[in-house]
């Protein structure tokens, strides 16, 4: 071993090399006076750890090992059938143990899925006493041929045959047949609605440690709230946490025994009849009017098109699929001289695990709080007036527009956007709690505006055209990019047809010196074709353009015409004469 094991600030990975092989980890120091080692393994992850927010609940050391040998993720086994890993993860346990003045009987290892596999083969092989295991895999590796092949490349070799991912299967199986140490505290936490359950090996294995060890417990969740395997893990985060807090003060909880699936063994299903009494009762005495709850997590628009997505639903109410919704957004004029106002139908997007997330005192299937404009297909702007619309929603067991009840949805995020389908600005902003959209056209002249244009810099070259200069309005300050928008418009001089092209933004200083503002301010205010690379002209109508510099600021657009025409043929393109 090269490197020194020594407590790391938690987020900050060390590298230790042993046997040869590199294992990255972190390890935390103890947070209270508890002499014990929590041992983390990973699930199947990306990046990360699991119950990274959590960890810290813990008064004792931790040690968090990654799942990476030879840069894949094991299983925490080893690489083209060998099982050197494990042997090296154990190593590392073993000497931090050591390091502490600690023993195998000091330490807990923890892991969910994956990662609860992990815990029970290393637990089992190595004698480490304690083992808590949440949705753990029983059948590795025909959880690796099935979910993850790449792994089980990696793992299994390249080439491998049915009896090399039986003999995967049987590992721990084998482990406990084999174990001479009956005397370890085992805790699983699984759900028969886990297709891992049946399916890969978390049944039978489950036996196999019941009739073996004298103190293995496992409980079951039997709700709503838990239907697929990435459900139990954190719907028992609170129980596995108590019962590893536990254990590092040396306290075992023993469950009594029951006959639950057929399996003599100590457990527990959660939640208990009485629970499930309590709650059934005071869902049959629920008689709150359900209220719209509107919460947008995105919103855009792309030429002309806008696009919403988000939860949209009624509190207190059953909506298991989309046919017990109808949903709505509306544009709302929010102008004093107009009432115009716009409706348009919003499709339902199944979200199954929204009705464990939002639970708030009884269940509620809200499968179909999902929202999502129809098909996906965005809501076509193109045939709505000029103006500025306040956005609101509406989600009602029926599709009579009478009852409709539209609300503002919310955003957590701050929305400032600008976009154009070459005729129209179409502006998206948040104020206070309330969503805008305005659409403004392109070109737009403001006469009383007091402003400063020159166009600094244009080429032409092939199908490519470039153009820089400063544009500023007097009361358009802004500083920082993003927060209003240029355009380079061209208006076909025969046909009409216009295209409004994005542009970049240049910071320079003492911008507002051209409009006698000497106090800063207004360093954004030069425009030019992104990244100085020219416009590309091939997919536009030949002919000859007007062109136009658009300034979308807030509300409102501001232009000025350039004293050029573009002419564009099959050659290219290159600037005229006006």
């Amino acid at each position: 071993m090269t490197n020194q094991l020594i407590p790391t600030h938690p987020a900050q990975t060390q590298t230790v090399n042993i046997n040869g092989f590199d294992i990255k980890f972190i390890h935390k120091p103890c947070r209270k006076d508890t002499a014990h080692l929590v041992v983390l393994l990973n699930g199947y992850r990306h990046g990360g750890w699991e119950y990274a927010n959590s960890i810290n609940f813990f008064k004792c050391s931790v040690l968090m090992i990654a799942d990476v040998f030879k840069n894949g993720q094991s299983c925490y086994l080893g690489a083209q059938g060998t099982f050197e890993f494990s042997d090296a993860v154990a190593s590392l346990i073993h000497k931090t143990l050591k390091s502490l003045m600690l023993t195998a009987d000091d330490c807990t290892l923890i892991g969910p899925s994956k990662g609860g596999f992990a815990a029970l083969y290393m637990g089992l092989k190595y004698n480490f006493k304690n083992i808590v295991a949440p949705a753990f895999v029983g059948h590795i590796g025909s959880w690796m041929v099935r979910y993850t092949p790449s792994i089980a490349d990696h793992v299994m070799g390249v080439g491998y045959d049915g009896k090399v991912v039986e003999k995967y299967d049987r590992l721990l199986l084998d482990l406990i047949e084999q174990d001479d140490n009956p005397d370890k505290n085992i805790y699983v936490f699984l759900s028969k609605a886990d297709n891992f359950y049946l399916e890969l090996g978390q049944r039978e294995v489950t036996q196999a440690l019941a009739e073996k060890y004298r103190n293995f417990n496992a409980l079951y969740a039997d709700t709503e709230l838990v239907f697929q395997h990435d459900q139990v893990t954190p719907y028992f985060l609170q129980e596995t946490l108590s019962i590893t807090s536990l254990l590092t003060q040396g306290i075992t909880t023993r469950l009594n025994k029951h006959l639950t699936d057929d399996i003599l063994q100590p457990s527990v299903i959660v939640p208990n009849e009485r629970t499930k009494a309590v709650f059934a009762a005071k869902r049959s005495r629920y008689q709150d009017k359900p209220k719209a709850i509107g919460k947008l997590e995105k919103i855009h628009t792309e030429q002309g098109v806008m696009f919403v997505e988000g939860l949209l639903y009624l509190q207190g109410y059953d909506s298991p699929n989309y046919h017990y919704l109808s949903k709505h957004l509306k544009l709302k004029s929010v102008s004093s001289k107009s009432n115009q106002e716009y409706e348009f139908a919003l499709g339902s997007v199944p979200k199954h695990p929204i009705s464990r997330e939002i639970f708030s005192d009884m269940y509620f299937d809200y499968t179909a709080a999902g929202t999502a404009t129809m098909g996906l297909k965005g809501i076509d702007l193109k045939n709505i007036a000029q103006g500025r619309y306040e956005i609101l929603v509406s989600a009602t067991p029926s599709a009579e527009p009478e009852y409709r009840n539209y609300i503002a949805p919310k955003l957590n995020s701050e929305l400032e956007q600008h976009d154009s389908d070459g005729y129209y600005n179409y502006r998206l902003n948040k104020q206070k709690d309330s969503l805008f959209l305005t659409k403004q056209p392109i070109i737009c002249e403001q006469k009383d505006a007091q402003f400063h244009f020159s166009l600094k810099n244009t080429w032409a070259k092939d199908h490519l055209f470039h153009i820089e200069g400063e544009f500023l309005v007097k009361g358009a300050d802004f500083s920082e990019f993003y927060v209003s928008k240029y355009y380079c418009v061209l208006r076909h001089c025969e046909s009409g047809k216009q295209y409004a092209i994005a542009l970049g933004q240049i910071k320079q200083e003492n911008l507002g010196e051209a409009i006698g503002n000497f106090n800063g301010g207004y360093q954004a205010c030069y425009y030019a074709s992104m990244n100085l690379k020219g416009i590309d002209t091939t997919s536009f109508e030949h002919g000859k353009y007007e062109m136009f510099v658009s300034l979308a600021y807030q509300s409102e657009v501001f232009s000025h015409q350039i004293p050029q025409l573009l002419a564009i043929n099959e050659q290219g393109c290159y600037f005229d004469k006006l």
